[in-house]
């Protein structure tokens, strides 16, 4: 059995049919993110439908963190809706920073508030958090210091080696997507973290070469990490199943 541990499925056409096919795959659970408020209202609907297999993750994209977000009064709608169901999560994300398509100063400064809020609300609902990082991985990494004991899932990982190794030795976990197929930087991912500290993710609907991403991809993700670990599927399967237990504990 795998869990797909980052998914965006309220962004599928057919949710449903998404959900099937995964199940056919061998999934057992998907994790599904969340970006902005309306998408946590979509994400809670789904979950609310598909209870077995679904399990939301609510937080604030940074990539939704945009000029004309409000830090007062968008972030509070955010918050207040994340309170009303903290029962029901499993996880805070997707949330984090962004440098790539946020390169202005003001932005960046938005962008590290709401992480900060978002990684406040962890803390105190004792949840883990799923980390976006692209093109700010140093930033990220030195605001999380602050959270020495919050469990963190950095995912999608394509920063330095050497922040890498630092998240290793902090006790991070790194999910793993579909790039694995082509991604010399998502494959030394695989190769450097301990299986103890990996996780598979379709990241969906999300394109890879052209091809839109299901959680379904994750058996063909945990195939190429027990290829590239030079272990056998079962192994891969049961450290995945695993790690989720222990760092998804709501699961």
């Amino acid at each position: 059995m795998i869990v797909d541990i980052h998914c965006h499925i309220d962004l599928y056409e057919d949710p449903e049919k998404v959900i099937e096919r995964a199940k056919g795959a061998g999934v057992c659970g998907i994790i599904a993110v969340s970006m902005d408020v309306e998408s946590m209202r979509r994400t809670l609907s789904i979950a609310e439908s598909f209870k077995s297999i679904v399990k939301p993750a609510l937080g604030v994209h940074p990539l939704t963190v945009q000029p004309n977000f409000n830090v007062e009064i968008d972030l509070e709608r955010a918050l207040s809706l994340m309170n009303k169901n903290s029962d029901k999560l499993v996880a805070v994300g997707e949330v984090g920073l962004d440098r790539y398509q946020s390169q202005e100063r003001e932005l960046q400064v938005k962008q590290e508030g709401v992480f900060k809020a978002m990684l406040d609300f962890a803390v105190e609902k004792g949840l883990p958090v799923i980390v976006h990082s692209f093109k700010a991985e140093r930033k990220t990494f030195s605001i999380l210091t602050e959270y020495g004991d919050l469990p963190i899932v950095i995912h999608w990982f394509t920063g330095p080696t050497e922040l890498l190794e630092e998240g290793v030795r902090r006790g991070y976990y790194f999910s793993v997507t579909p790039a694995i197929n082509y991604s010399s930087k998502v494959r030394r991912v695989v190769r450097r973290v301990p299986i103890e500290l990996l996780f598979c993710e379709s990241d969906g609907p999300v394109e890879y070469r052209g091809a839109v991403g299901e959680p379904a991809d994750c058996r063909a993700v945990a195939e190429k990490i027990a290829d590239l670990k030079g272990l056998e599927m079962s192994k891969v399967e049961e450290a995945l199943l695993e790690n989720t237990r222990r760092v998804f504990k709501r699961i």
